[in-house]
């Protein structure tokens, strides 16, 4: 199969192999192009000892603590 920047990619690096991430920090960009940090955990879905797809949980933020709004 093609590579598919499975070396770059944790996502899919650990759907072939069948292993969970926590928390792994990263940045995604919104429509204005700015980049936002979030944190995502993946949990693959197995079927018998095939993955056959898996959950994927976005956290936006740095894990900062913000100061309440008045």
């Amino acid at each position: 199969p093609p590579d598919t920047g499975s070396t770059q990619n944790p996502l899919i690096a650990a759907m072939r192999d069948g292993r969970e991430i926590q928390e792994c920090p990263a940045m995604l960009l919104n429509r204005a192009g700015q980049s936002i940090p979030v944190h995502f955990s993946l949990i693959p879905l197995h079927d018998q000892d095939k993955v056959v797809g898996g959950v994927v949980t976005v956290r936006v933020g740095n894990g900062a603590a913000r100061p309440a709004s008045s």
